[in-house]
């Protein structure tokens, strides 16, 4: 996640993110906003976190009851 008007980082570095990582990583823009996306835009950077927290959770089906084995843990 980074702040379409970063003026530290570029968009190449979250491109380069999705690139070289192993792990899901979906890149997020977010307009009129600069450094700091907690700061500067803390609803939306929210939404969006607990957005891609979401659907990593329903992909890998976490949060779902299982069902019991009858086995003690």
């Amino acid at each position: 996640m980074q702040g379409a008007d970063d003026q530290y980082g570029t968009i190449r570095q979250v491109e380069a993110a999705q690139q070289e990582c192993y792990c899901p990583v979906e890149g997020a823009i977010l307009p009129g906003v600069r450094h700091s996306p907690h700061r500067d835009a803390p609803a939306l950077t929210l939404e969006t976190a607990a957005a891609f927290i979401n659907r990593l959770l329903h992909d890998h089906r976490e949060g779902e009851r299982l069902v019991d084995s009858g086995v003690a843990a």
